[in-house]
């Protein structure tokens, strides 16, 4: 398959997909617990096994005794929502992040048709990328993918998050355990081992520094304002 985006070493990559036909990929929370394992298991240059999966327990204790060769890509961030998932990584080596999607993709899909007692494809063909072109694309994302699941879980355009104020979305954000945020905020969480926070340090000194830039991107979006943001900053992926 000849893709659009060229990957290349040192590069960053937002990576994202949905279910077939938009159907649920997450069920319950054990579907969420598996595929967030997994984003640490399939980072890894050797064969998966799943048996190694046996060993981490409830809020992911053990995740680190899990064995690996050397990561294939840098995990940034991640938020997981029912139907979709979305991940800024930068590539390792040529061809790493193609690997890494691959055992990502085919290992929750195997796990998923197992449970279910389902057959064929799960996801809604390949992985769909974007190349972070600058730094400023870059902090956009680390708001953008953030501040998904919020927007996915909106009943009304009012309860979006561009329409809400900053201490309803910070609790909302602090309530969503689907993704990378409260490893940036809090610190503490044995999950946190799945990220390179390296990247984050770069871009924000404190940790207010990482909640202002997405109230500011919030901000942008209500007067149109988006400095170098894409055009589908409020819109679905198709």
């Amino acid at each position: 398959m000849n893709r659009k985006t060229l990957f290349g070493p040192g590069q960053f990559f937002h990576v994202y997909n949905k279910g077939k036909n938009g159907q649920e990929i997450f069920i319950n929370h054990c579907d969420y617990f598996r595929f967030t394992l997994l984003l640490y298991v399939c980072n890894n240059s050797l064969p998966v096994s799943t048996k190694c999966t046996r060993c981490v327990g409830a809020n992911y204790y053990g995740l680190a005794e899990i064995k690996r060769g050397k990561p294939l890509v840098d995990i940034v961030s991640h938020s997981l929502m029912s139907n979709r998932f979305h991940i800024l990584v930068r590539e390792r080596r040529p061809g790493n992040l193609s690997k890494f999607m691959a055992k990502l993709s085919t290992g929750y899909t195997m796990y998923f048709n197992r449970k279910y007692k389902r057959q064929g494809p799960l996801l809604a063909g390949p992985f769909k990328s974007i190349h972070v072109h600058s730094d400023a694309y870059i902090k956009y994302l680390f708001a953008y993918i953030h501040l998904k699941p919020l927007q996915h879980k909106a009943a009304s355009k009012r309860s979006h998050p561009k329409y809400l104020g900053d201490e309803k979305i910070r609790d909302s954000l602090r309530r969503y355990e689907h993704s990378s945020y409260l490893d940036y905020v809090e610190g503490d969480r044995k999950r946190k081992i799945i990220l390179d926070t390296s990247i984050y340090s770069q871009f924000f000194k404190r940790r207010a520094d990482f909640e202002q830039n997405i109230f500011d991107w919030l901000r942008f979006n209500k007067t149109k304002d988006l400095v170098e943001a894409p055009e589908f900053f409020y819109q679905e992926e198709s």
